[in-house]
């Protein structure tokens, strides 16, 4: 090996080394960046020659192959799969417990209780002016509780579907930007570069835009993604929906429903379409049988004035009777007698229990709802961490392993050089000889 030979070979240590050093710095420069995924330098001996000396091979350096990107890929569609399931049940969360403490804000319980106290006044006191009008006021305080739960519920699906346009809108956007890092990879792969850089982007992108929609993710054999969602259309349409495919992007259409069993959007699509539906029916239930029941025992032959107007399909037309509205002395006015007043007034009262029961029953399954909500956001935030510790081990960055590497490269730097400064005294010698 002539001493030529052997200044390459330190040359190509030194850079190798600085190489390496670069690497590190970038990896502990972003030891805090979202998604980014710890990068290795690949490094492999030279290709060997035959000694002039002897009879054998020597080395000739090393040589840089490249940069790595430390990733799993089968564990980056884990963390996509349930972060979809995560923001599904934190999205289910948030609505239901918004709703829960909106409900409980109206008192619903005291009201209904307040309008049957009412009556038991009026059954002591059948004679009596004030305890008529006491009804009254409570009738108005009831109704207007009522009415404003079916509006917050009303308000509450409005919202919802205010966010899926907003989600959709930004699932959209996610897919335009997915493809065009897919457009910078394959273009990166085709001059033989690396695209760590590109990937770690699309992944952070790709989880988010799975956690909104739950779509399906395929990993193509150039590197690039494709990523497909079932979708009902607008009219109906049931159809699967090529979201990216490469550098070509589809939205998805204004109107359209995921038919996905996790990701925001479904969560906001089963609030929505099941809870919501549900307690709006509970609440128009409770108003037609508040009516009917009332009205049955004020107005028992149909001929007479009824307490609350009729007919009601729901809590958006509950309202008192114009006669009872005009003047709260119609209240009890087709009893004929004290007695009968007073036995009206307590067989309103005794309504209560029942109707108790059921605004209990109600409150509880809103409760329900949200507890289970609870406790499968708990077990998906659970599951986000043991997944992203996951993740950390195989892909993150650790500083001390990290600053192993560092010396490990400076001391192989600084053998490089004191190489080189052996081959540049050798060759001062010889020529110096000449």
């Amino acid at each position: 090996m002539s001493l030529f030979s052997i200044l390459s070979t330190s040359v190509s240590g030194l850079k190798a080394s600085q190489t390496a050093l670069s690497v590190i710095g970038n990896n502990v420069a972003n030891v805090n960046t979202e998604g980014y995924s710890r990068q290795r330098v690949d490094l492999s001996a030279s290709a060997s020659y035959e000694a002039a000396y002897f009879n054998g091979r020597l080395g000739s350096g090393v040589t840089i192959e490249g940069v790595s990107r430390v990733s799993n890929r089968y564990l980056e569609g884990r963390i996509q799969r349930e972060q979809a399931n995560a923001d599904s049940w934190s999205t289910q969360l948030e609505l239901l417990d918004k709703i829960e403490l909106g409900l409980n804000s109206l008192d619903l319980s005291s009201r209904l209780g307040d309008f049957w106290d009412a009556w038991h006044n009026l059954s002591i006191n059948p004679t009596m002016e004030s305890p008529a009008y006491e009804i009254k006021e409570r009738a108005d305080a009831l109704i207007g509780a009522l009415q404003s739960a079916g509006q917050l519920l009303t308000d509450a699906e409005n919202e919802i579907n205010e966010t899926i346009t907003d989600q959709i809108t930004q699932a959209n956007s996610l897919g335009e930007q997915i493809a065009k890092l897919n457009a910078e990879i394959s273009s990166s792969i085709k001059k033989g570069q690396e695209p760590n850089t590109f990937l770690d982007q699309r992944d952070v992108l790709l989880r988010e835009l799975v956690g909104i929609t739950g779509a399906a993710v395929t990993y193509n054999q150039d590197n690039t993604v494709s990523v497909t969602l079932d979708i009902t259309d607008s009219s109906g349409t049931s159809q699967q929906l090529s979201l990216i495919d490469g550098s070509n992007v589809t939205a998805i259409p204004d109107g359209a429903a995921v038919d996905s069993t996790s990701g925001s959007l479904y969560g906001l699509q089963k609030v929505r379409d099941n809870e919501l539906q549900d307690y709006k029916k509970d609440l128009d239930d409770l108003a037609k049988s508040l009516v009917e029941k009332v009205n049955d025992l004020h107005n028992p032959t149909d001929t007479g004035i009824n307490f609350f107007k009729e007919p009601v399909t729901g809590v958006a037309d509950l309202a008192l009777s114009d006669e009872v509205k005009a003047d709260y002395n119609n209240i009890g006015a087709n009893t004929t007698s004290v007695e009968e007043k007073a036995t009206l007034a307590t067989n309103i009262y005794n309504l209560g229990t029942a109707f108790a029961k059921d605004v209990s029953s109600f409150f509880e399954r809103v409760g329900t709802a949200v507890k289970v909500a609870e406790t499968q956001n708990s077990y998906e935030e659970d599951m986000m961490s043991e997944l992203e510790n996951l993740r950390a081990d195989v892909s993150g960055v650790s500083l001390d392993e990290e600053t192993a590497y560092m010396i490990m490269y400076q001391r192989s730097y600084e053998s490089s050089a004191k190489l080189l400064a052996v081959i540049d005294e050798m060759l001062e010698t010889i020529i110096n000889m000449v």
